[in-house]
């Protein structure tokens, strides 16, 4: 409902998700193919807590195409950087599955 309005968006559509799934049994990434088929022309983002495993996964080419960035999103100089790396275009989405303590979500909510 939120999401395929933007599909035919005049604009390069932006989409960001924290929380790049490193702990999950999966592994990382396994919703960007998700956003790929839904959004298929979008810039995609994704943060992640876990640097070592963003480098594992890069290593392997499991996020080609991605930009990521990496560390603690209840860090105010972690967000800033954050915003920093991804450039003042705005973001149309932003999907929060990553840290599930109240202070990291209020924390990249207000960033």
């Amino acid at each position: 409902m939120f999401l395929m309005p933007l599909r035919h968006a005049k604009h390069k559509v932006r989409l960001m998700e924290i929380g790049l799934g490193c702990d999950m049994r999966y592994g990382p990434g396994a919703s960007v193919a998700l956003w790929k088929q839904l959004l298929p022309d979008a810039e995609l983002i994704e943060a992640e807590f876990d640097a070592a495993c963003v480098a594992r996964a890069k290593a392997r080419g499991h996020l080609d195409g991605l930009r990521v960035v990496t560390g603690d999103q209840g860090d105010a100089r972690t967000l800033a950087a954050w915003k920093e790396a991804i450039g003042p275009e705005p973001v149309d989405i932003i999907i929060d599955d990553g840290g599930h303590k109240n202070s990291q979500i209020t924390a990249s909510f207000d960033a």
